[in-house]
Parts: structure tokens; sequence; C-alpha cells
């Protein structure tokens, strides 16, 4: 459903980011000497993922994949070990919480209304209904 994923993209992977944040302080040092391999593997799948939300045409899957792009960056800045990799990751994990949950949030108003969820059918809404009103 798509409040499920309000509540997960809002609430649960903000905590996932503050436990990997804990744990790097307590296992910092084993995390750092395998830091770059798994950097370099999260970017490579990261930019794959971005590749398949390119082609998607079901809007939450869409919103689903992106949010998973967001928590691989996250991930990547945590295990930087650095003061700025762990402000951008907060930044980010912050501005996240506001915007996928903002997305699911208008997607489910949307499918509620055209009772799709196709990219395809919801294209031209806007000129259909101008104003949102709930």
């Amino acid at each position: 459903p798509v409040f499920g994923s309000i509540i997960l993209a809002g609430v649960i992977l903000k905590l996932g980011g503050y436990g990997i944040i804990k744990i790097s302080f307590i296992v910092g040092d084993r995390i750092f000497s395998y830091s770059f391999c798994i950097i370099v593997g999260r970017s490579v799948g990261g930019l794959i993922l971005s590749g398949v939300c390119f082609v998607q045409s079901d809007i939450k899957i869409l919103v689903a994949y992106s949010s998973v792009v967001h928590m691989r960056i996250v991930l990547a800045g945590l295990l930087t070990l650095r003061d700025s990799g762990l402000h951008g990751a907060i930044y980010i994990i912050v501005g996240h919480g506001f915007c996928s949950s903002g997305l699911f949030c208008i997607l489910g108003l949307t499918y509620n209304r055209t009772l799709t969820r196709s990219l395809y059918l919801n294209k031209g809404i806007i000129s259909i209904l101008p104003s949102c009103r709930l």
C-alpha cells in the first residue's frame, strides 16, 4: 500500500541510516578497511538502478527505486568516515524523508482519483485537474 511506503520512506529508512552511523562509531576501523570496495559496489549498483528508473512506467516503483538510489548515496557518504561524508549523509537523509514521503502522498492522492499508477495514463493530469483539492 502507498501509506506503508510513506512510513517506510519517512521513518524506517532513516532509522537504518541512524543505525549505520552508530555502528560506524563502534567498528569504524574494520569498516574503513573494506569501505572502498563497498563504495565502488554501491556506486555501480546505484548507476544500474538509476538506469532502471528511466524505463519505469509505474510511478510507485519509480519513487521506490529512486529512494533506494538515495540510500546508496547515504551509505557511500557514511562509509567515507569523514565529517563531510557524515554531514552530507545526514542532509540527504533528512531531505529524503520529506521529499520521498511527499511524493508517495501525492502518488496516493493521484491513485485515489485516477485508479491507475501508470506514468503514461497520468501524464496530462495537470491540464485536467489544475487545482489540487482534497
